[in-house]
């Protein structure tokens, strides 16, 4: 999916609208932000959209809101880790699938981020789903 330019933006604002209306719910039902008065917040965080053609023949726009966590004063003080497969590991699966006839099943749990997920819960809704998840490190 390609990023909107701005002529496209101001173009198909119905559909930029909903989708950024659409994330900004999602982040009020996950109760990701407290709102509050600027003078009472000692760590304020601005962000940006980010906007991609979700589908473009059917005019379709998905909006994420991104903070810039440059600004963050606690950054250095937060403990985070967002382990993401890199390029070569999806290649090293894919090739390793070929090799050995293996299925390959990719799943994505909406909103998993958001949620804050542990891996049980992951787990789990992967069975709801009817998939299996394995832990293959530890």
């Amino acid at each position: 999916s390609e990023i909107l330019t701005p002529e496209e933006i101001i173009a198909h604002w119905p559909a930029v609208e909903a989708a950024d209306k659409k994330e900004v719910t999602s982040f009020v039902s996950h109760g990701i932000f407290k709102l509050a008065p600027a003078s009472d917040s000692d760590n304020t965080i601005d962000g940006t959209w980010v906007r991609k053609w979700s589908d473009r023949s059917k005019g379709l726009v998905k909006s994420r809101c991104c903070g810039r966590g440059f600004l963050d004063r606690q950054k250095n003080s937060i403990d985070r880790h967002s382990s993401t497969a890199s390029r070569l590991s999806h290649r090293l699966a894919v090739s390793l699938a070929a090799q050995y006839d293996l299925v390959i099943e990719s799943l994505d749990i909406s909103t998993a981020f958001l949620q804050g997920l542990k891996f049980s819960e992951v787990v789990r809704r992967a069975a709801e789903l009817g998939h299996e998840v394995k832990q293959l490190r530890k």
